[in-house]
């Protein structure tokens, strides 16, 4: 592949998955293949991304504050979200409830070092909700959804751990090893892109008819998810005005750039098509939301750092 195609795909990330989720309400008979290829293709995306962590960064963060950071971004927030959709959206709470409780996105770092922040606590809230998604989200779904509404937290255990724990184990005997090592460093940002495509354009395929039919469906919910991007972005900005400003930034990416191919993977498996929907509309207000977030920052003035910090 061309240098200059390499680039246009890597720099054109928004395009990129337009893209691919036109070709996929287009493309016949892609909507028969097997919901467990989405879950490979995520899986995989996690495995390239674990060759941009670097572990001896973790060094930097505070345990206590990124856990407190943990518990209100990915378990309180979730819960407060899920009962204020009860209330307004009952249709879409389950969705709601799993969009909140997806990790970090495994990119994260790399953007909000991009973005001036303090990549190092990005890089421990990525690892804390990564790890502990599989466990988290099972429990807080057998706690809060109705029993008449069948979820099998067992199956959603299974399926986050596998996604989420087989690429990190299967990456750790490549690190060191340098011929791979240089393949994946130099092709890692287009081979991630070109997987996100093609899960997008998978499970496009698979809401093919409520897309097409039912465009009243699809309008509630990219509202819905909107505001809840916008919740994401502007509680943790807000509420950490007080601490350092690369803190701010880490944490605000965290939260708003979380790992919702993730969820979209598991919502296919476990739940409904109009969740399936829901996740995948998702990534509309994701990018939208990264480039409006990024754009806020490159305006403000922070000439003058504030004396806290989480790390």
């Amino acid at each position: 592949m061309s240098t200059r195609l390499r680039n246009l795909i890597e720099t054109r990330f928004g395009l990129l998955v337009a893209v691919f989720f036109v070709v996929g309400l287009l493309t016949p008979g892609l909507e028969r293949a097997p919901d467990f290829v989405i879950s490979i293709a995520i899986a995989s995306i996690i495995f390239f991304a674990c060759f941009r962590i670097d572990p001896k960064n973790l060094g930097e963060t505070s345990a206590a504050k990124l856990s407190a950071y943990y518990i209100a971004r990915f378990i309180a927030l979730p819960i407060a979200l899920f009962y204020l959709s009860e209330l307004l959206t009952p249709s879409l709470s389950n969705g709601v409830l799993l969009l909140a409780l997806m990790p970090a996105g495994v990119m994260s770092p790399a953007m909000t070092g991009l973005a001036g922040g303090n990549a190092a606590i990005s890089l421990g809230i990525v690892l804390v909700s990564s790890l502990l998604c599989p466990f988290v989200t099972p429990i807080v779904f057998s706690l809060l959804i109705d029993t008449s509404v069948h979820i099998d937290p067992f199956g959603l255990f299974v399926s986050l751990s596998c996604v989420v724990f087989i690429p990190i184990a299967l990456h750790l005997p490549f690190r060191k090893e340098s011929a791979t090592r240089s393949w994946i460093d130099k092709n890692n940002t287009l081979s991630t892109m070109l997987l996100l495509g093609i899960s997008v354009a998978l499970v496009a395929a698979k809401q093919r008819d409520i897309l097409k039919y039912e465009p009243g469906i699809v309008l509630t919910q990219l509202l819905a998810l909107f505001v809840m991007f916008a919740v994401f972005y502007v509680i943790p900005w807000l509420t950490l005005r007080r601490f350092h400003i690369r803190s701010r930034i880490a944490c605000t990416l965290s939260s708003g750039a979380n790992n919702s191919l993730l969820g979209l993977g598991v919502a296919l498996l476990h739940f409904s098509p109009e969740i399936g929907l829901f996740m995948v509309l998702s990534e509309v207000p994701w990018l939208g939301g990264l480039s409006i977030f990024q754009n806020f920052i490159r305006k403000q003035n922070f000439s003058t750092p504030l004396p806290r910090d989480l790390s």
